[in-house]
């Protein structure tokens, strides 16, 4: 039996399926005005081959955050016809048609998508609205012999609404990760911000700052769309008013907010070269009596390093800073400090990966570093059929855990176990209690939170996790 928290349940794998839902938007924001239910759709304005039609171009249909590894891409030629297909080959499109104004609409921009192929003599259509280049689905999708759902609730959070996108991959030349940094004074001493741009399809952005300042590191992200036009690059944060800047050949310099107490200000940010590694990861020597040593370790966008501990045994501080590179096809990970000899290490995956660093004056030891997304502590509250329960999840870097959860006020579980991470179609966190052979609790790792379904006596309960 599986009991699911309310506000914080997990939807499985297979009913995502069974029901064939698809979103791919922002979340809890409905950009659409209307009611999104077009069943009278007027007059049908069919556009002159003789003209490009103004949607032409390629789109993607993301609805792998819903839980389904499934990417739809759209194709809508110069004459307004589209096909859709699993591959931008495009060679073989499951399903074809024309795209035609919807003239009548209670929204200006709203378009009908009518299929080639019909369903036993039934037409088969799909409306939807265009807003900042992006369409956004009004009805039900066919694809092949399914129909995918316009919206859906969040299987953790009734509040939020997710919708079916076609997010244009206008501007793809420049999609990618840009990255910089500066220094400023902050308290008394210098602050180094180092950030991330990623521009991405659907003309949107993902912004992300890391600094340390009191030996604590902070993070601060922005979300929002960019615009380009000629050499003019402008950001329009989703809190905030638009900024303008030049974008060429890999260089952005555009005003930036490195953290919330920060002011905007112009910065360079240029296209990284390793960006899917870099990040924060945290480790922790631990034996009585013979080393308790904690370390950072940041990896930044261009292959440079920045190694931060402490060796509590002799209140003493160590840094070091370098470069390093990835050989996935090896699974190694090589660190050049500025200052000795390269040291090679294993590279797991983007979550843990060991390698041998100082960890005294005078000693290395070879850590186990974890990725900060899989570090800290994580909680969930809610209620149960009418019963409350808080549970609380703490991910050390050491490699072990804690668990609590408590039912009503009272302790029912209360662990110590290790924790390990499976990379596949899925990022999986596994948990196994001290004293098992094997995992017992396991969830989807995501960047905000971990879906988590926890094996209780038998019983399977579930909970999504956040920081």
């Amino acid at each position: 039996m599986r009991r699911i928290l309310k506000l914080f349940g997990i939807v499985s794998l297979s009913l995502f399926f069974v029901f064939a839902i698809a979103a791919c938007g922002r979340n809890g924001e409905d950009p659409v005005n209307g009611n999104g239910e077009n069943g009278e759709n007027g007059d049908n304005d069919v556009p002159d081959n003789g003209e490009v039609f103004e949607l032409s171009g390629e789109y993607e249909i993301d609805i792998t955050n819903l839980g389904m590894p499934l990417v739809i891409y759209l194709k809508i030629d110069d004459d307004g016809d589209f096909m859709l297909q699993t591959s931008r080959a495009f060679d073989d499109p499951r399903d074809t048609g024309t795209i035609r104004e919807v003239e009548e609409a209670e929204q200006e921009d709203t378009y009908l998508m009518v299929y080639d192929e019909t369903d036993n003599g039934d037409l088969r259509t799909a409306t939807f609205h265009v807003l900042n280049g992006n369409l956004r689905f009004l009805t039900r999708m066919p694809y092949g012999t399914s129909n995918i759902m316009y919206e859906a609730e969040d299987p953790h959070d009734p509040e939020i609404t997710h919708y079916l996108w076609a997010m244009s991959f206008r501007h793809e030349e420049h999609f990618g990760v840009y990255g910089g940094s500066h220094v400023v004074q902050a308290m008394g001493e210098d602050v180094e911000y180092i950030y991330s741009l990623e521009l991405m399809a659907g003309l949107r952005y993902h912004f992300e700052s890391i600094f340390e300042m009191g030996g604590v590191i902070y993070d601060f992200t922005e979300q929002g769309g960019f615009y380009i036009e000629d050499d003019v690059f402008s950001l329009n944060p989703d809190d905030a008013s638009a900024v303008a800047g030049t974008i060429e050949n890999g260089t952005i310099d555009v005003p930036i907010q490195p953290s919330a107490m920060a002011s905007r200000s112009m910065r360079t940010l240029t296209i990284t070269t390793h960006a899917e590694y870099a990040g924060i990861y945290h480790t922790h020597w631990l034996e009585d009596g013979i080393g308790d040593t904690t370390a950072m370790l940041i990896l930044d966008h261009f292959g440079n390093f920045t190694y931060i501990a402490t060796d509590h045994l002799a209140g003493a501080d160590i840094d070091m800073t370098g470069t390093y590179d990835v050989d996935t096809a090896a699974d190694t990970i090589t660190f050049t400090p500025d200052e000795g000899d390269a040291v090679t290490g294993s590279y797991e995956h983007g979550y843990i990966f060991t390698a041998e660093f100082p960890a005294t004056a005078e000693d290395t030891y070879a850590f186990t570093f974890y990725a900060d997304h899989i570090q800290g502590q994580f909680t969930a509250e809610g209620e149960i059929e009418d019963i409350p329960y808080e549970v609380t999840l703490v991910l050390e870097a050491t490699g072990t855990y804690s668990l609590v959860i408590i039912e009503d006020g009272s302790e029912l579980l209360n662990e110590v176990g290790t924790f390990d991470v499976d990379v596949g179609m899925f990022d999986v966190i596994e948990l196994t209690p001290e004293g098992a052979t094997a995992a017992l609790h396991d969830g989807l790792i995501s960047r905000t939170s971990l879906n988590m379904i926890f094996d209780v006596d038998g019983e399977e309960m579930s909970f999504a996790l956040s920081k």
